[in-house]
């Protein structure tokens, strides 16, 4: 057979990661190629290899340098033989590669291995598998993005967001079938945390296993009944398919038949009866476990694609300045904090439990500074999270969790710490007003239940943007008790999480605006710059201009600080002008490269490669970001 280039979307390795993980693959999915030998190679052959690969190199010249390819695996493991002649053809192959910037990644084996080393070819050590070269480049990539995405934390603001998501996150109670996500936390009341060493079996083929586990840290490697293994990252679940097939969800027999720990692990073990337990006292847990269990079984499944990932327009931010918008109710609940709205009891009852858990970890009946910090790192992880630990205990530090600081958390702190991360307070003039707005909606339909549908067009009547990708959280965490019925108490607290989804989408568009005036700035400063060095009288006139932009940047950052703190320019005044200090209109401004390397002093590859990550757009509007991008950005990477 002629030799076939494969593209990253086309070839995936075995590995079970979370559903999170391979949306972020099927980004970085044009990063990697992979190009597969067989039989005997002749000088022939390996002509038409190189000639292929150099067509394919050409090409990917004539593409944007963010999305050219990264790597190159080169899998020999079907090769019988390789003739002398072809041995500078494979030199050639090692030249071109090195001199485009990509990784030669080699899967060879046996006499194979052997003759390229002889041959001085072979010098990095090769994979044993294309799976294993398949998953050692996904891991790169996947490195690689998220080093580049932590780069825009360098926002206070940005950052700031960034830590409240990761730990709204981990508290999340939502079990939506839309919404992409289940929490661990969720998890935690239905199963118990095992400590596994390295090397240590969890279950063997004689054991007939037929609990479910859920990955919180480490590596665990499965077998199936084929012989072959694969590997499962932080946050996927194994031994799904005994659990699927007791409930009638997938043909049997399970093909799982032992999994090893391969380093010091952790994981949550959820045995049938714990399931079947849930699906009693928690049928819309145990819905959304049983459909995310079916997905994953799907992206595990050998010869799997990934799609290139495309992003609904429509799922954007919330915009400020929309017609609906302006002068609502919602625009009104920005002026004023003096009203606190409670968790619901299903959320006190569900987050009750959760500290409950913890505690007893703990041995006491208040739950350590140390335990809660270990309890989210540990489910941070499971998440995905690539934060450090010394990451983690900051965050926790700058939350003011422990009020009193004594070294220990109680369970009313607990909840009212919760309480102010996911639910926004609000002004009290407008409780009787909203009070309003929701008996009218319930008078509409009397005999109806006030489902998520009704309170959905009731949060579009008072103004806010229900096409935000947040409001499945909302709708998922008001509803937590799944009896499809809101009532007042929880529509006030679904209320109080719109808000607090408008100010932080608020804070992103200001940290956006920052971005850009500050790049702005800085762009001009190197270009008058380098004009007045040109110039006579140059280290007099580089002093001036340089004492000029200082203080000029220092205007800047005065007011871009001024527009936060005001509620005037604020989030009070929802009709403000927004303009830079030439007016042009910030909502119709975008990030661009050379905005990327000015502010965040990056490289122009690295500020390409970030617009890339954010990037929605496709034909002559790619290359920039935009507001809408910036907000969605963190949601996919955070």
């Amino acid at each position: 057979k002629p030799p076939i280039i494969l593209k990253g979307a086309e070839c995936c390795s075995s590995t079970v990661r979370s559903e999170k993980h391979e949306k972020q693959l099927a980004i970085v999915a044009r990063w990697y190629q992979v190009l597969k030998v067989d039989n005997f190679v002749f000088f022939g052959t390996a002509n038409a290899i190189y000639q292929l690969l150099k067509s394919n190199v050409e090409h990917q010249a004539t593409l944007p340098r963010p999305t050219r390819m990264k790597y190159f695996i080169l899998d020999l493991h079907g090769v019988t033989g390789i003739d002398l002649t072809a041995k500078d053809v494979f030199v050639k192959v090692k030249r071109l590669l090195n001199d485009h910037g990509i990784t030669l990644i080699w899967t060879v084996g046996g006499k194979i291995m052997r003759k390229l080393r002889r041959w001085g070819i072979l010098k990095e050590e090769p994979f044993d598998s294309i799976d294993l070269a398949l998953r050692y480049v996904e891991d790169g990539c996947l490195s690689r993005a998220h080093k580049l995405c932590e780069k825009w934390l360098v926002n206070n603001t940005v950052r700031s967001i960034f830590e409240q998501q990761t730990m709204a996150t981990i508290f999340s109670l939502s079990v939506r079938s839309d919404d992409k996500s289940l929490a661990s936390t969720r998890l935690r009341p239905w199963g118990e945390r095992l400590n596994l060493k390295e090397d240590q079996m969890i279950f063997t083929e004689s054991s007939q296993d037929d609990n479910l586990y859920m990955l919180y840290d480490g590596e665990v490697e499965v077998q199936s009944s084929d012989g072959s293994c694969r590997a499962v990252f932080n946050g996927s679940f194994f031994n799904l398919d005994a659990l699927l097939i007791s409930v009638g969800s997938l043909p049997g027999p399970p093909t799982t038949v032992c999994a090893t720990a391969k380093k010091d692990t952790m994981v949550l073990k959820i045995t049938k009866q714990k399931f079947r337990q849930c699906m009693r006292e928690d049928g819309a847990l145990a819905q959304k476990l049983l459909l995310t269990l079916i997905v994953q079984n799907e992206n595990s499944r050998p010869g799997k694609k990934r799609a290139l990932w495309k992003t609904d327009r429509e799922t954007s931010m919330i915009k400020l300045d929309t017609v609906p918008f302006v002068g609502s109710i919602a625009s009104r609940l920005l002026l004023g904090d003096d009203y606190i709205i409670d968790l619901t009891p299903s959320q006190i009852e569900n987050f009750s439990t959760i500290y409950d858990i913890i505690a007893a970890d703990g041995g006491g009946e208040e739950i350590p500074m140390t335990s809660f910090a270990d309890h989210v790192k540990q489910e941070a992880r499971a998440q995905g999270s690539t934060l450090d630990p010394e990451q983690f205990n900051l965050l926790i530090e700058k939350s003011g969790i422990d009020e009193d600081g004594d070294g220990s958390l109680s369970k009313d702190e607990f909840l009212n710490f919760l309480r102010g991360l996911i639910i926004a307070a609000i002004p009290a003039k407008e409780v009787d007003t909203l009070k309003i707005a929701y008996d009218n909606a319930l008078a509409e339909h009397p005999e109806g239940p006030m489902d998520e549908v009704r309170i959905k067009a009731l949060f579009n009547n008072l103004g806010f943007d229900v096409k935000h990708p947040g409001i499945h959280a909302v709708l998922g965490s008001v509803d937590a008790d799944g009896d499809g019925e809101v009532d007042f108490d929880e529509f006030m607290a679904g209320v109080g999480m719109m808000k607090k989804l408008l100010a932080q989408s608020h804070d992103l568009d200001n940290a956006f605006l920052e971005y850009k005036g500050r790049a702005t700035i800085l762009r001009r400063s190197l270009v008058i710059t380098e004009s007045a060095s040109r110039g006579t009288n140059k280290g007099r006139r580089r002093a001036t201009l340089t004492k000029r932009l200082s203080s000029l940047f220092t205007a800047k950052a005065t007011a871009v600080s001024h527009q936060e703190e005001s509620d005037e320019v604020g989030r009070g005044n929802t009709q403000q002008d927004i303009s830079d200090n030439d007016g042009n209109d910030v909502r119709k401004l975008e990030l661009e490269v050379p905005d990327l390397v000015a502010f965040l002093k990056i490289t122009p590859e690295e500020a390409e490669e970030m617009i890339f990550l954010a990037d929605e757009d496709d034909g002559d509007d790619a290359g920039t970001i935009d507001r809408a991008e910036f907000q969605q950005l963190l949601k996919t990477w955070a």
